[in-house]
């Protein structure tokens, strides 16, 4: 149990961890009686499970965005801003794309791209704790994907059903 609450620190320490996700799993630890299973096998829908505790191929620390299309960029920046506090954090204007995020915050949280069919969420993006392209892509390769790369999504991957995935 001291190395689970000992990363939970650690990764709100270091900023991937919000406040409320460490009291959550903490909390989450108590009640299940401090063990890791007993806290996996009792945590629902949104509760916190330590990082690094389940096995997968790469390590997200975070869903760094989420890409959409709309139909006017001015508008859109407007809504966001406006409605829920979102100001651009980087933009490339020959692409028309605008992505947005919270201020004093890193990184953006919504990226908007200019399109004639609108209204989709045309990927998420993963950051990945540690990512090195070169000692993690044969592992996305021998787990049968085929890492792609282009303009409108980056470096990724798709999902079961042919969503992209961005590696960041």
């Amino acid at each position: 149990m001291e190395s689970i609450i000992s990363k939970a620190v650690s990764s709100f320490e270091a900023g991937k961890l919000s406040r409320r996700d460490l009291v959550q799993g903490l909390s989450a630890l108590v009640m299940a009686g401090g063990g890791a299973g007993a806290a996996k096998a009792q945590a629902g829908p949104g509760a916190f499970i330590a990082p690094g505790s389940v096995d997968s191929l790469l390590t997200p620390v975070a869903v760094d965005h989420v890409s959409m299309t709309v139909q006017n960029l001015e508008t859109s920046k407007t809504f966001y801003r406006e409605v829920f506090g979102l100001v651009p954090v980087n933009e490339d204007t020959v692409n028309r794309i605008s992505r947005l995020g919270v201020a004093g915050q890193r990184g953006a949280m919504v990226s908007i791209r200019e399109e004639p069919i609108t209204g989709l969420i045309d990927h998420i993006a993963l950051r990945i704790d540690g990512w090195d392209r070169e000692r993690d892509e044969p592992k996305l390769v021998e787990y049968g994907l085929t890492p792609q790369s282009n303009l409108d999504f980056g470096y990724f991957v798709r999902d079961p059903d042919g969503a992209p995935v961005q590696i960041v």
